[in-house]
């Protein structure tokens, strides 16, 4: 007789051989199934184990539990099913519920977040001064600084948005008194971008809209083109409508036909988002006119900064993605359009990027990418590894990150010679609105600081302000056309709480150093 045993079911199965030819099979049905041994519960854990690695490494890599606190995990596992389009569903025999399970029984109860150990200035000095618009509320929400250079030394002006009250707003330095003068209202405003689209010695402004102030998936969004009349005055043209939250718009001759195309970046958020470029086809028309072309359908695009990537002459992008790609990706032009290359890819879906700006870093005379993670506002969640790095191009397709500096909910990071030495400092701002002043205190969060390099690429934290962690924005310039570089930087309140009512919308950091 030859009997062989089902462990996995509550049945056993006996195989009878009576003779040549004959066979006899009889199923007995025990009482209860004894259930796995040591050895085999092992094997199963294991092997769910390499379930769920498969399962959440198919858009990123795998997020390994203790990047978050047990608590953070069932929202973060809940957006994955979310983003894949599998609510309630199973994902390879996996229901989400399991998965969060596996994450919280690995998960630390908290993150370790380690106290801010440095308190030096370094050698410059700063002296702040505020900036509102008059009668104006304590709500400020300034999504972006702009300064816009004059040449000739000349002061440079500023232009800001405003996300809650949908205002764009203009500050000419070069008067006796700054004042914020709205120049036009638009709903949800994200940024600006300065060209002069017919090349006819008058600026345009280009204002991507987000569509709405939270988080949302919508066709809201627009990108607003502010035309420039000659009498100074702007008209306005909608020249792309229902889209996701339009994050960036980057002017440039895509097709090489001596005019200027649009380059534009949807961030939108879970279902929507893209990046499309729209062929300029005005030919002297007095309206503009623009064709649209698709490049990538992921969402999740945060900055695309212009680049001659391939030497060709001609201007190629490279686009930060945040989301659950958290990459940076090169779109260079060709005969076949633009074709994508990742650059670089972050350690795990929750690195939280924030900020991008291509800058030869180095002085090697190639392009390197300073980025910027500390996005806090999917998870509300402090992170240790939040901070500012350097990605440094070694010309034969490699980049390498060099960590500049531990920074909590660091927002924009802008490379530039800040001490006059002849090489690029850092100077990065947070912006960490949900936290209060219990949170950042005992870590004495940095809410504004710069990094100087003292030599080839060794940096050193400089802190200029700390826990006012209100800052998603920042630009540098010679405000005050005195010889030295000084800081615009946004002011932006949730205002949720009596201790996030803020009286000041910009804050102006004059550089006291000359």
């Amino acid at each position: 007789m030859i009997k062989w045993t089902l462990a996995a079911t509550s049945f056993s199965l006996v195989i009878l051989v009576v003779g040549p030819g004959v066979i006899v099979w009889r199923t007995l049905v025990p009482t209860a199934s004894p259930g796995p041994s040591g050895s085999e519960a092992s094997v199963q854990s294991i092997f769910q184990e390499q379930k769920i690695e498969k399962v959440c490494s198919k858009c990123h890599r795998f997020p390994k539990p203790e990047i978050l606190p047990r608590s953070a995990w069932p929202l973060n596992i809940s957006n994955m099913y979310t983003l894949a389009g599998m609510d309630g569903q199973t994902i390879e025999g996996l229901h989400a519920k399991q998965i969060i399970e596996y994450y919280q029984s690995k998960a630390p109860e908290k993150l370790e977040l380690p106290a801010a150990s440095s308190n030096d200035t370094g050698s410059l000095r700063f002296v702040k001064r505020g900036l509102r618009p008059k009668n104006a509320p304590k709500t400020p929400a300034i999504s972006n600084v702009n300064l816009v250079s004059r040449g000739d030394g000349a002061s440079p002006a500023l232009l800001l948005t405003d996300m809650r009250h949908g205002h764009v707003f203009w500050v000419d330095f070069a008067q006796p008194q700054a004042v914020l003068k709205s120049l036009f209202r638009v709903a949800y405003p994200c940024k600006t971008e300065v060209f002069d689209l017919d090349r006819g010695g008058r600026f345009d402004i280009l204002v991507p809209g987000l569509g709405s102030f939270e988080p949302e998936d919508h066709h809201a969004g627009s990108l607003q083109l502010l035309r420039q009349t000659e009498d100074g005055n702007f008209r306005r043209y909608r020249i792309a409508k229902d889209l996701g939250r339009v994050t960036d718009a980057r002017p440039c001759d895509v097709d090489g036909d001596g005019d200027l195309d649009i380059i534009v970046a949807v961030f939108g958020w879970l279902n929507t988002g893209e990046i499309f470029w729209l062929e300029n086809r005005s030919q002297g028309s007095k309206r503009p006119v623009f064709v649209r072309h698709e490049i990538d359908e992921r969402h999740g695009a945060i900055h695309i900064p212009l680049a001659d990537l391939n030497g060709d002459g001609r201007e190629d992008f490279v686009a930060l993605f945040s989301q659950e790609y958290e990459s940076l990706v090169a779109f260079m032009w060709g005969p076949e359009g633009f074709t994508a290359k990742t650059l670089y890819e972050a350690p795990h879906p929750n690195w939280g990027s924030s900020s991008l700006e291509l800058v030869d870093m180095d002085g090697d005379g190639d392009l390197d990418a300073l980025v910027a993670n500390g996005d806090t506002l999917d998870d509300f969640v402090l992170k240790p590894y939040h901070g500012v790095q350097w990605l440094e191009n070694d010309g034969e397709g490699l980049w390498k990150s060099h960590p500049l500096a531990q920074m909590y909910g660091v927002h924009r990071a802008l490379a530039r010679d800040m001490d006059g030495d002849g090489d690029k400092d850092v100077v990065a701002c947070s912006f960490l609105p949900h936290f209060g002043p219990d949170e950042l205190e005992p870590l004495q969060a940095a809410s504004l600081m710069w990094i100087e390099q003292v030599s080839p690429g060794v940096f050193v934290e400089r802190v200029i302000e700390r826990l006012h962690c209100f800052h998603a924005t920042l630009d540098v310039g010679d405000i005050d056309a005195d010889g030295d570089l000084d800081i615009v930087v946004g002011c932006f309140t949730m205002a949720q709480e009596s201790w996030d009512q803020l009286d000041d919308w910009v804050e102006i950091w004059v550089n006291q150093s000359r």
